[in-house]
């Protein structure tokens, strides 16, 4: 039986696991999904550079034990806020900020995004590092299955809302996915401003008789399983227009089959703006 979210995630949760997810078989770069992942969100974010003249705030809602995906965030944020479930991610979060030498070492995706996306040096890569510590205002407690996810002081609106690979893991039904999708854009984006998510790709969501899921160690956690047609009607029905997306599919990842279920697609990246008509 899968694990789901709440108490179970909480306890069983493995970070060294996790962490396979997004280095390459050395161990030395980013693994062929957080390439994809990090490539879709340095030309998002880059998009915004060119044309804003003000910063952003930023919420990632559902963090998990890292911090790679606001690396470039970093240049348009003003302040960014990291959510997460587990307090155990949360320490981990914590410990990268504080240079705890016990810390999880992101150097990795630093490299990648600094200096194979930017161009950049060595000494750009540390300047990052940083500059991203520096921005990162909080590190909260959140549960998006309740209807005040995070707390209320801080619950923002914000100009960018991001969220990987979280609400499928925490929706028990499509139903409910539509309605957290629709609570966060309603209570947390700003008019105008945008959410970002990271979803799986399915060939159909989880039922009764078939429960999709991923597995980190010898955990099997849920999935309620997404397509792109799903994701689409959510943000739209949440009063999101100028949806784009982005999906690579599971050979590319290169995640070996015991690992997803046999319904398990790939991943789609979709950005979508929340629109100025407050009636939402």
């Amino acid at each position: 039986m899968a694990v789901s979210f709440g108490k179970d995630y909480e306890t069983k949760f493995n970070i060294e696991s996790f962490l396979e997810y997004y280095k390459n078989g050395n161990g030395e770069s980013v693994s062929a999904m957080a390439d994809f992942f990090l490539k879709e969100l340095h030309s998002f974010y880059n998009t915004f550079i060119k044309e804003e003249d003000r910063k952003w705030n930023i919420l990632d809602l559902g963090c998990g034990p890292g911090i790679i995906y606001q690396i470039s965030a970093t240049k348009i944020a003003s302040e960014i806020v990291l959510a997460e479930y587990a307090s155990k991610n949360r320490k981990a979060v914590q410990q990268w900020l504080n240079k705890d030498p016990s810390s999880i070492d992101w150097t990795f995706a630093f490299n990648f995004v600094v200096k194979e996306l930017e161009g950049g040096s060595e000494a750009d890569v540390e300047k990052r590092q940083d500059e991203l510590r520096q921005v990162i205002k909080s590190v909260i407690p959140c549960d998006v299955t309740k209807k005040e996810m995070i707390p209320d002081e801080l619950k923002g609106p914000y100009d960018v809302v991001f969220s990987s690979l979280v609400l499928e893991s925490a929706c028990r039904t499509v139903e409910d996915y539509n309605a957290t999708v629709a609570r966060i854009v309603k209570i947390y984006v700003k008019p105008g401003g945008r959410i970002v998510m990271h979803c799986t790709m399915t060939e159909k969501p989880s039922s009764l008789d078939e429960q999709c899921f991923y597995k980190v160690g010898e955990e099997r956690y849920f999935d309620l399983g997404l397509n792109e047609g799903i994701v689409r009607t959510a943000l739209e029905s949440a009063g999101c227009c100028d949806i784009t997306t982005a999906a690579i599919d599971k050979k590319t990842t290169g995640i070996p089959d015991h690992a997803v279920s046999p319904t398990f697609k790939g991943f789609i990246f979709v950005s979508a703006k929340k629109t100025l008509n407050e009636s939402y």
